[in-house]
């Protein structure tokens, strides 16, 4: 049996042809396939991540007890991705500024980095930060444009602490935030 050349070559053209379209169509089948292996490959990285993050919350807060301001530094820099303490995130936000660890862009990226982890700390309901806030929400803070309400100010001065802790009732300092209407009180202070 004689095959037609003139057959069999017009054929493959027209399959060529038509290979770039059948690609494209079946293009996000393969990726979907794939998409499993890709995920598993990037775990290794995204553990990687997460270990650099790390909070040693006890061990930096005896650290600063013990005046290793530097190692503080180290122990506590994850903290500010992590569920810590008021005091922790009080006390890496003394670290960033005014002692200047870690290594920052600018000394105004420096201060609004601090003043975020001053933030964290008094929603947590950390007295030291609270008072701070209130000082910041007193007079007028160039690096925040935060224009001065002596309300809010008020507000945070006079919320008692719980059984003389160093800490109060979280939802007071929410409730203080929430005088200004530009912000969601309970994840930003500014």
């Amino acid at each position: 049996m004689l095959l037609n050349v003139d057959c069999v070559m017009k054929s493959f053209l027209f399959i060529m042809a038509l290979l770039p379209y059948c690609l494209i169509a079946l293009l996000p089948y393969c990726l979907i396939a794939l998409l499993p292996y890709c995920l598993i490959a990037l775990l290794p990285a995204c553990s990687f991540a997460v270990q650099l993050s790390l909070c040693h919350e006890q061990a930096g807060l005896k650290a600063i007890d013990e005046n290793n301001l530097t190692e503080a530094y180290e122990l506590l820099k994850g903290c500010e991705f992590a569920d810590a303490s008021g005091r922790a995130l009080h006390n890496l936000n003394i670290l960033v500024f005014p002692k200047g660890l870690g290594s920052y862009d600018s000394l105004d990226s420096r201060i609004i980095a601090s003043k975020k982890l001053s933030c964290q700390a008094a929603l947590k309901g950390y007295t030291i930060s609270i008072r701070r806030l209130a000082n910041i929400y007193k007079s007028f803070d160039e690096y925040l444009g935060l224009e001065p309400n002596d309300k809010i100010s008020l507000c945070l001065s006079n919320i008692p602490s719980l059984n003389s802790s160093e800490y109060v009732n979280p939802k007071d300092v929410e409730y203080c935030l929430s005088l200004n209407p530009s912000i969601d009180p309970s994840n930003e202070c500014f």
